[in-house]
């Protein structure tokens, strides 16, 4: 990210960069490449009945998208293909992502969670 910024910075394009992460990591990580934020942005954490909400899985996904159009529902159908084997982790995020129109949802990541969610639990690889 660091290299990113900096080459960002030198062709001086006037473009805005946004960037998704931890603070503590992002701060550090802009002052290197010799960037200041002009903005921060902080989740206060989810209010409401949060009983309505998907499952933290889900949510990991959804939440991906800066719009949040990625529709739970679709999430919960892509873990079913996948789990059933009618399309591999990588096709369900690509299919996920298609949602995203700001464009930062992380399919890669999005594919290892669907991976690590849909593995068979080591007794049922024996089988």
């Amino acid at each position: 990210m660091v290299e990113f910024l900096k080459r960002v910075k030198e062709k001086d394009l006037g473009m805005s960069v946004i960037i998704t992460g931890v603070l503590s990591e992002v701060i550090p990580a802009c002052k290197e490449a010799g960037v200041t934020p002009h903005s921060l942005n902080y989740s206060l954490g989810v209010w409401g009945k949060k009983d309505n909400l998907p499952n933290e899985t889900t949510l990991s996904i959804t939440t991906m998208c800066g719009h949040h159009m990625i529709p739970p529902k679709f999430v919960e159908k892509v873990m079913k293909r996948v789990k059933k084997g009618k399309l591999t982790s990588d096709e369900g995020a690509k299919e996920l992502a298609e949602f995203c129109y700001c464009g930062i949802f992380n399919h890669i990541r999005c594919s290892d969670i669907i991976k690590d969610q849909t593995a068979l639990p080591d007794e049922e690889k024996k089988a």
